[in-house]
This record gives structure tokens, sequence and C-alpha cells, in this order.
């Protein structure tokens, strides 16, 4: 029903609703397990605790992709009464801590020509 709302309703691309069924399946099944999946029992600290423990192992982008994908469903799963709480909510941001406008690291000679306009023996 979920992937048939997204084509329909949302009128996403088949590889987005590709990539958001693999995660609201592992999700699923992280909250679950092979068991009766009744949403109604899911707690924030599920969706908490599954976006941290993929987040460590994913790529920036696909753990952003991930949190997009469960905010959805969650959305999805509460507009459609299968869920009371605001789910989608408890979906914790990934911590982007890139600045582009920090150089990674100096070239040696760019280091050489720094300390040589230094004076590094006098006083301070």
């Amino acid at each position: 029903m979920y992937e048939k709302y997204l084509r329909a309703e949302c009128a996403l691309a088949q590889a987005t609703i590709f990539n958001y069924a693999l995660f609201v399946r592992s999700f699923l099944k992280d909250c679950f397990g092979s068991g009766s999946m009744t949403l109604s029992r899911i707690h924030p600290r599920d969706v908490i605790r599954f976006v941290q423990r993929q987040a460590r192992r994913l790529h920036l982008k696909r753990a952003k992709l991930m949190t997009t994908a469960l905010s959805s469903f969650l959305r999805y799963a509460r507009c459609r009464g299968e869920v009371r709480l605001d789910l989608a909510s408890a979906v914790p941001c990934v911590a982007n801590w890139s600045i582009p406008s920090i150089p990674r690291g100096i070239a040696p000679e760019q280091m050489r020509r720094l300390l040589s306009q230094i004076d590094r023996f006098g006083a301070v």
C-alpha cells in the first residue's frame, strides 16, 4: 500500500520508491522481526534506535535518504490511523559536520612558506 501511495499520490520516481521501501522494510524488520506487524506498537525510542544504528554504517547521503523515507512512512501510517503518535517527529536528523570552506590539509610547501613568514624566535 505504501509503495502504491508513493507512486500514485506523491508521484515519486521508481528509484526513489525502491529506496524508500528498502529502508522501511529494514525498519519494520528491526521492530517486529518475523512476527506480526502492529504499527501502533512502535515507540519513538524504536525510531531513534534504528536511525542511530543505521546512520553509523551509511554514507551521509544514504543516511539522510533513510531519515526522509522513515519520516514519509511514519506520516503515511499516521494518516491511515495505524499509529496515533507523531512518530515522524521522532526521526532524528543526521548530523553533517562537514564544512567545505575549511581545507582538509595544507601542502608541505605551503606550510614551509607560512612558517618562513612568522618570527618564531621573537617574544610574543
